[in-house]
């Protein structure tokens, strides 16, 4: 999420789901219930030091797209290991399989793959794990075996009733086809074709306000399949925050059809180049990219104080950053579609020392005429890499 102040992290409290009973084909399942589980992302490279003894001890949640081949990977060359894998299904974790490692190098990779009709949360749990499992495992990942790359993101752009700013339809429709340009020409930097469209929604309606308090507000309008759906609202409220939010997402998208929390929310009191930015930065987040360096809530909220920064060798951790302190009011739950994060802004928090150019940097920053725009190398390979995930 994006705002005009300091950042802040949050999840909606609306997906926010317990294990329930458990129907599972061993004893050995899933000790820690699913709403407090640590989230594994694919393709992270994060440092995930807790994640160990979160695999071994309690269970680990992530999201698995359907007819993609992944690997989850452990550093550890114990041949007798097993993974015990279940499906989060209406509330019910269910035995799902149970797999051996493919060790090579002191590593092993179980493979998984899901054979659902879409995209779903799943738990992986060391069977007959404990401390001294969890004590000698070493980094844990989970990545797609192939390296299939997509260059094509569909973007859908909804602007949702009234803008107060935008008083006539002319002057949204010229908003919206200005934004679909710019943001067009920004991937295409990156090396990636976008492909926009738009739609009025209920335009001579009043205007809407969408709370950041993590309950889910329905919004009207037809969604597109495939595509990252855009919501332009007239404005994003906060009692919690300080400063105006021009946006926010979730972090790693669960679907781009099925799952309703699955969009990127975006500000109209912002300014069109403010817009662009952010909405190129949530979907970013919306593909599972972390901010380039942490700040003290995204720690607290990860529940893992080695994530200091995205694991980018290109990113490199601002050691100079100002990291925000106070907690936001919702900052308990844990949403279906993962963390989501927010952007304030001060002086202090944008050395001349840090990547304050980065599209992903965690503070919204006066970056030049070029803008808080540039992605490098590393993270436009992870960028198309996530984006075939959901659009294969």
């Amino acid at each position: 999420m994006r705002s005009l102040n300091l950042w802040a992290v949050w999840s909606a409290g609306a997906f926010l789901l317990s294990c329930g009973s458990l129907d599972m084909s061993t004893d050995e399942g899933p000790t820690t219930p699913f709403a407090s589980m640590r989230r594994l992302y694919a393709n992270d490279s994060a440092a995930n030091d807790s994640m160990p003894g979160a695999l071994a001890l309690g269970g680990v949640r992530f999201v698995l797209q359907p007819g993609i081949d992944y690997g989850l990977r452990m550093d550890s060359s114990r041949t007798t290991d097993r993974l015990g894998l279940y499906l989060y299904d209406n509330g019910l974790l269910k035995s799902f399989g149970s797999y051996s490692a493919q060790v090579t190098g002191g590593a092993g990779v179980f493979p998984l793959r899901s054979n659902r009709a879409g995209a779903d949360f799943f738990v992986a749990v060391l069977q007959n794990g404990n401390a001294a499992a969890a004590s000698r495992i070493g980094r844990v990942r989970l990545a797609p075996i192939s390296n299939v790359e997509s260059i094509v993101l569909e973007v859908r752009l909804l602007v949702i009733r009234q803008i107060s700013l935008l008083p006539s339809t002319g002057e949204r429709a010229a908003l919206a086809d200005k934004l679909l340009a710019d943001l067009k020409a920004l991937f295409l930097t990156y090396g990636i074709t976008l492909n926009g469209s738009y739609e009025l929604v209920e335009p001579s309606s009043p205007p809407v306000s969408v709370p950041f308090n993590g309950v889910y507000m329905a919004l009207p309008g037809t969604r597109i399949p495939g595509a990252i759906n855009l919501y332009l609202v007239d404005d994003i409220s906060s009692a919690s925050l300080y400063g105006t939010i021009l946006g926010f997402a979730p972090r790693e998208a669960m679907s781009l059809s099925s799952d309703l929390d699955s969009r990127v929310i975006l500000n109209g009191h912002a300014s069109e180049s403010l817009l662009v930015t952010t909405a190129a930065h949530e979907i970013g987040h919306f593909l599972g990219f972390r901010h380039t360096t942490a700040t003290n809530l995204e720690l607290n909220e990860e529940g893992d104080l080695s994530n200091r920064d995205d694991g980018f060798s290109s990113t490199p951790d601002c050691v100079n950053l100002a990291k925000a302190s106070a907690r936001a009011a919702f900052d308990g739950g844990k949403s279906m579609s993962g963390i989501h994060y927010c952007p304030f802004q001060t002086v202090a928090s944008c050395p001349s020392t840090c990547d304050v150019t980065n599209l992903m940097f965690p503070y919204d920053c006066p970056a030049g005429a070029g803008g808080q725009r540039l992605l490098s190398s590393e993270q436009i390979v992870f960028l198309k890499s996530n984006l075939a995930l959901l659009q294969p």
